[in-house]
């Protein structure tokens, strides 16, 4: 799994042979069955790239039991995972999604590049479409974070906190000087698997 097309195919031509190094001690080359890219980080230039590299022959000669991609899952037990609710509605006017993202993306990645954590915007709104149908889901705009490293996963969920915050104090101040009422706004997140997720 790579974030980026020069980091994957550097890793691909060590993978297959093409390019080793004086100490890899992988044993005979690998082969690329599939390759498949997500845009985990909507409305940014970055897309995950995950292969699925198999060898046809392992250190004693026989051959690996085979694998198949679309059943390569990561264990509950090795995934961190939690759900922001944003609890602010999606319009052009305040433009909640926006001010979540940070111009070009900034806060995403560099909570990303801090933490190495995993985020995504959903639900109502967040224009992130999925499923087999590629469709918007009808959940409550939320803010995903996932992390195979517990360190980085709570310093992530300490920045998504501070950024929320952030977002909603500035909705309470639109409020303010647009003359609506500001509903009583707070960080609520979910640790966990997402509620009604397989």
């Amino acid at each position: 799994m790579s974030c980026g097309h020069d980091s994957f195919m550097a890793d691909a031509d060590r993978l297959t042979g093409k390019n080793p190094r004086a100490d890899d001690t992988w044993g005979p080359p690998f082969q690329l069955q599939s390759l498949r890219c997500y845009d985990m980080f909507p409305f940014t230039p970055h897309i995950e790239t995950l292969g699925v590299f198999v060898r046809e022959r392992v250190g004693d000669g026989r051959r690996p039991e085979s694998i198949e991609p679309d059943r390569l899952q990561v264990s509950p037990e090795e995934k961190l995972q939690c759900q922001f609710f944003i609890g602010i509605e999606q319009d052009a006017e305040f433009n909640v999604r926006q001010r979540i993202f940070g111009e070009r993306g900034h806060h995403m990645k560099v909570i990303a590049k801090q933490t190495g954590a995993k985020l995504r915007l959903r639900g109502r709104g967040s224009g992130f479409k999925e499923g087999p149908e590629r469709r918007v889901s009808s959940d409550p705009l939320m803010l995903c974070v996932s992390s195979t490293e517990d360190a980085g996963h709570q310093e992530a969920v300490r920045l998504v906190e501070e950024l929320l915050t952030d977002v909603h104090n500035q909705y309470r101040e639109f409020c303010h000087s647009t003359g609506r009422r500001a509903p009583n706004l707070e960080v609520v997140v979910n640790h966990g698997p997402r509620p009604g997720s397989r």
